[in-house]
């Protein structure tokens, strides 16, 4: 776990001193900063972007309230109020204050209070991760393209590998699917496997045509922007004049 940055703020010397004595008792946190009135509690919770703030409610300019008001956070630091007086208690979990310590606090109170922090921060260190987690599993689900297609022939289920398909010919709502030495229907539209495939596979080099890029053999330039696209099996496909880009950036690559 990660160092818990600690920001002290208290107009009472005494009462940050204490805080940093029983706090040494712990090698999970890192006094980052202290602050003795309102104004300099902003400053330094803009600056130094705290996890953690033990927070003095009255102090001479500001409020501790007011601070948390003021300080314009997008997210709250975990909060634990110290104060003189219990009659705080209730607004001060309005703020979602972690603890509430009621000063002269002793060690074991105060440890009582650290205990929560850590369990605190160790869930939302646990969240922040599966958070993590999940956006990269998102990312990867995303990245990933079609590497088969299942289709039914003669009232016979089969897959298909994308690798070993030619290219792909449109026919209305249907494709068909040509390989080496057979071709299927498919019924699917060319924009749909489109945004399915691979495009550093496969290209589409007419609104009815898309090419497996590893079976091209030959590219001619005819005229009007339209290309012959000569495969490996000796067929020719001809481009269509609004698909000149990708058919010039397979002759670059």
């Amino acid at each position: 776990m990660a160092f818990i940055q600690t920001l002290i703020i208290d107009d009472e010397e005494l009462a940050r001193n204490r805080v940093k004595r029983f706090l040494k008792n712990y090698d999970d946190f890192n006094v980052i900063g202290e602050a003795k009135n309102g104004a300099d509690a902003i400053n330094k919770i803009k600056t130094l972007k705290p996890d953690l703030l033990f927070l003095d409610i009255q102090m001479p300019d500001l409020s501790g309230f007011q601070v948390l008001s003021q300080a314009g956070m997008k997210q709250f630091p975990l909060i634990v109020f110290v104060t003189a007086f219990s009659k705080f208690a209730l607004k001060a979990f309005d703020f979602y204050a972690l603890d509430y310590l009621v000063k002269p606090f002793d060690k074991e109170r105060f440890d009582r209070c650290i205990r929560q922090i850590l369990l605190r921060y160790k869930q939302n260190e646990q969240s922040d991760l599966n958070k993590q987690i999940m956006a990269l599993l998102a990312q990867s689900e995303s990245q990933q393209h079609l590497e088969s297609i299942r289709l039914k022939q003669d009232a016979i289920w089969i897959t298909l590998q994308v690798q070993d398909v030619i290219y792909f010919e449109a026919y209305g709502n249907y494709l068909r699917v040509h390989l080496e030495n057979e071709n299927h229907l498919h019924r699917q539209t060319m924009n749909e496997l489109e945004s399915q495939l691979d495009p550093k596979r496969f290209v589409r080099i007419h609104r009815s045509l898309m090419v497996n890029r590893a079976f091209i053999k030959q590219i001619k330039y005819v005229k009007n922007n339209e290309y012959h696209v000569l495969l490996i099996n000796g067929q020719e496909l001809k481009s269509g004049r609004h698909y000149r880009d990708q058919v010039e950036k397979l002759l670059v690559n």
